[in-house]
């Protein structure tokens, strides 16, 4: 559900009152116990991306109290004390929801400008005006190479550079990147993935 419906949110296509408040709400409910990762999705969603739900649906929320609390401190949490390979398997949709909340205020931006998504910068390369830009509020640089390397993944070489760097965030971050082009190839990624979460732990 919460992939699904921030795939809407990027393409534009999310139409007012699509959504249904009882389903959206046994969702949380459900996921509060049985998936904590989903219901953690759910809620920053309502916390950071509103638009990703109808007003009947958002006020319904509310009353639930789902509005309330850190879910993105809780989040933090969770990362490090839960495995990594369970956080990569079939729990996408707290990913998802990061990615919705990070770019809800450039699309709501495009918005104003007459486009209707961020799927349309895409489609452009980041070619418009309003698809590529340098201000205080926000830089579309990493945004436009993020789509532009989504599939299968940032170049070998540059994640090559990335691994062989001193700075601890540079390199897990190599190895992130080598794990997801390895994962989009169906090659095995285990090891990568490992090794970036643990120079992650010893972070913090």
């Amino acid at each position: 559900y919460i992939s699904w419906t921030t795939t809407l949110m990027r393409s534009g296509f999310l139409v007012e009152g699509a959504d249904e408040a009882s389903f959206v709400i046994d969702c949380a409910d459900v996921s509060r116990r049985t998936c904590p990762m989903s219901n953690l999705g759910i809620r920053l969603l309502l916390q950071k991306a509103p638009e990703a739900f109808s007003n009947h649906t958002r006020k319904a929320m509310r009353r639930r109290r789902l509005h309330l609390g850190l879910p993105i401190k809780e989040l933090g949490q969770t990362f490090l004390t839960t495995d990594p390979q369970y956080l990569l398997g079939r729990h996408g949709g707290v990913f998802a929801s990061l990615r919705a909340i990070s770019e809800a205020p450039f699309s709501r931006f495009l918005k104003k400008e007459g486009l209707d998504s961020i799927d349309e910068c895409v489609q452009h390369e980041f070619d418009h005006p309003n698809c590529s830009l340098s201000t205080a509020s926000w830089n579309t640089t990493l945004l436009n190479v993020f789509y532009r390397n989504r599939d299968p993944g940032l170049p070998e070489d540059f994640i090559a550079n990335l691994v062989s760097q001193q700075d601890p965030t540079l390199r897990a971050s190599g190895l992130l990147a080598r794990a997801d082009r390895a994962r989009n190839l169906g090659q095995s990624w285990d090891d990568d993935l490992e090794a970036a979460f643990a120079i992650i732990e010893s972070l913090f």
